[in-house]
């Protein structure tokens, strides 16, 4: 197995906090220098408490939202300012069309949905690899992805042909033996690891798919006509054009927005606890997964204290808490509220994320929806 970077990015995206599908990204660097640690360190006085006065490891999706899926108590329009032309903005028609690049890799999204991985297709993955149990150093992808071309034999023998007839989003073990003579490596505590020779069983999931075959409109007709009314690749083409379309507008009404409101600090502590709650529960999972307390698993990637790690990520845990309270000042603004109906459209995350997360993810959805109804193309 090939060992990830050494640069790792720790990316976590706040869907709780924000918008499910796109939310501001809370990301700190494994490279970062102490003395920009010292720095951020020192502004976490400023902006958060000391992380052991979080109850991280409580942390529910739902936690301050009530049922109209709004913050509890919060009036976000307190907190936001929004530009005069908020329902009114003026999208550049070239910054929002799609590329053809963007749409041949929407069809290539929607068909991997539907053609598992074969031979000769090149698969993005993930992986975290484990040696009797233990998690090791260069046994995983960090989150960062790998492209691997199948039936190439660059992984150690027998993986590849595991992945071979999975399909993009699943998860699975690969089990491989390592050949003799592999270097040692060591696990996430410093420890040194034997690998020669061992079992080693990978859990895989596969990101995406560029397929080494010749997309045809038999396929499109027999694998998405019934779901998709699509009977042709042109007709493929031209769905994934509008929805990118509309995705891309969405994207851009919600950067406009974001750029030119005017935050009034300090924002609200129980939005920006419920940010900082998500940071260290995510991370904590991960230490969890790791067989490791936090503190030792941000100290992989440099970090002097968790403290340190959650200080890295502040300005994008205000981004996020910004982003959260954009939405919410729009639903107010406009008089948006919470339609029921739509509320139905998400029912499979009410077990992971709770009703009235839900509940906010979809007024976000409207909000969205009426911005760029009201939006001017340009």
């Amino acid at each position: 197995m090939r060992a990830a970077g050494t640069a790792v990015l720790l990316a976590l995206t706040l869907s709780a906090c924000g918008s499910a599908a796109s939310s501001a990204a809370v990301s700190s660097s494994a490279a970062a220098s102490s003395a920009s640690e010292s720095r951020a360190a020192s502004a976490l006085t400023s902006t958060f408490k000391a992380s052991d006065q979080y109850d991280y490891a409580n942390f529910n999706y739902s936690n301050g939202i009530d049922e109209n899926g709004l913050w509890t108590g919060v009036t976000a329009t307190q907190y936001v300012t929004l530009p005069a032309d908020y329902n009114a903005i003026a999208i550049p028609t070239a910054d929002v069309t799609p590329t053809d690049d963007d749409i041949q890799k929407g069809v290539n999204s929607m068909v991997a949905q539907y053609a598992a991985a074969a031979s000769g297709d090149t698969v993005n993955i993930d992986y975290v690899g484990t040696v009797g149990g233990v998690a090791f150093q260069g046994g995983n992808t960090n989150g960062q992805g790998y492209d691997l071309v199948l039936g190439s034999g660059s992984f150690i023998a027998g993986f590849e042909d595991q992945v071979i007839g999975h399909k993009v989003g699943e998860t699975f073990d690969v089990t491989v033996t390592f050949p003799e003579g592999y270097s040692d490596t060591t696990d996430y505590q410093g420890n040194t690891l034997t690998l020669a020779g061992r079992e080693a069983v990978f859990t895989v999931k596969i990101n995406s798919i560029v397929f080494g075959w010749q997309l045809t409109d038999d396929w499109v007709k027999t694998n998405l006509e019934t779901t998709y009314d699509v009977a042709t690749v042109a007709d493929l083409q031209e769905y994934e054009k509008v929805k990118l379309l509309e995705a891309n507008k969405q994207t851009y009404v919600m950067n406009y927005l974001l750029t030119n409101s005017t935050y009034n600090a300090p924002m609200p502590e129980a939005v920006m606890d419920q940010m900082v709650c998500h940071f260290l529960s995510y991370y904590q999972q991960r230490a969890e997964y790791y067989n490791t307390d936090l503190a030792a698993y941000f100290a992989t990637y440099g970090y002097t204290s968790i403290d340190a790690a959650l200080a890295a990520g502040e300005e994008q845990i205000v981004s996020a808490v910004h982003e959260t309270l954009v939405y919410q000042a729009v639903a107010e603004s406009a008089g948006l509220t919470l339609d029921s109906a739509k509320v139905n459209n998400y029912t499979s995350y009410v077990e992971n994320y709770g009703q009235n997360y839900v509940n906010q993810y979809t007024l976000q959805q409207q909000v969205k929806e009426y911005l760029v109804k009201n939006a001017k193309m340009a």
